[in-house]
């Protein structure tokens, strides 16, 4: 999972900052370990390499359609 804003965050633990790419990514995968976040309501469509650029028009467009993508490598 990414957020829009992750950018702004230092990649790993910084003394003074109180979040990182890192500590979200570990809260985020606790969740789901935990049964506290369902990905699967979230996964829009599963799609092949070769439906990227019809997908990324998709969440660039269409965000009520396109939410959740899952490229299938």
């Amino acid at each position: 999972m990414r957020g829009a804003l992750e950018w702004r965050l230092p990649p790993y633990p910084v003394v003074g900052v109180k979040h990182s790419i890192q500590s979200n990514l570990a809260r985020l995968i606790w969740l789901f370990q935990n049964g506290m976040l369902h990905l699967n309501p979230l996964i829009t469509h599963r799609i092949q390499p070769a439906e990227l650029l019809e997908t990324y028009q998709g969440l660039r467009d269409s965000k009520d359609r396109y939410q959740g993508v899952i490229v299938r490598w």
